[in-house]
């Protein structure tokens, strides 16, 4: 019985397969022909006599002694101008990026800092999963000198919890903060961001792609 499944499964894996092959030559066909005909003189791409003027380039030796040609580039870049069109297409995208990097750059960084606007918008988008009441204590920068990569931060933590630092558990997703909670000896989970997942996360408790209860309560 297990092998009359087997053989379905890899009687569906062969259709498959053969239906993805079949549809990507027919999908890809036009794109194919097109840049093929574009290095053939019009005569031949576009032969009402015999459509295999096209592959066997009839006209196309007549007129340059090559089955190939680049005119149609070269009439297209010069006598068509379309240099002019390139060169605006290159000032605009230029532009664009440079500006949009600048502001998002900015704006980035002004998003990144845990100010109590910036936490207010988190609760904000989260409201229906998260809730102020759901955390014992929320700390950010406002009036606050001290950064997350600093140690004050966690004694500060500590002592507004009342707690010993052999009681917490600390999880970071970079790690220049998992240096911060291991020099306040609070034993600290690694929970790589999407742009630290190459980071080593030296001292680190355990380190995870997915937070489950039963990893941080064991």
């Amino acid at each position: 019985m297990d092998f009359g499944l087997d053989k379905k499964s890899n009687s569906l894996k062969t259709f498959n397969t053969i239906f993805i092959v079949i549809w990507l030559l027919l999908a890809c066909f036009p794109f194919i022909w097109t840049f093929w005909g574009s290095f053939k003189v019009r005569a031949d791409f576009f032969s009402r006599a015999d459509w295999w003027y096209a592959i066997t380039a009839f006209n196309t030796l007549i007129e340059t002694g090559a089955r190939f040609t680049k005119e149609a580039y070269s009439g297209a870049w010069f006598e068509g101008e379309f240099w002019k069109a390139s060169r605006n297409t290159v000032i605009v995208t230029i532009s664009v990026v440079s500006i949009s990097l600048f502001l998002g750059t900015l704006g980035a960084y002004a998003l990144s800092r845990s100010t109590k606007n910036n936490i207010d918008s988190v609760f904000l988008s989260t409201v229906k999963y998260l809730k102020k009441k759901d955390f014992n204590y929320i700390g950010n920068t406002t009036g606050n000198k001290n950064t997350k990569t600093k140690l004050e931060v966690y004694k500060h933590c500590l002592k507004k919890l009342k707690l010993k630092n052999e009681e917490c558990i600390a999880i970071e997703d970079t790690e220049i903060s998992l240096k911060s909670a291991v020099k306040a000896k609070i034993k600290c989970i690694a929970f790589p961001g999407d742009f630290h997942t190459d980071s080593k996360f030296k001292n680190s408790l355990i380190r995870v792609r997915k937070l489950k209860t039963d990893l941080i309560f064991s």
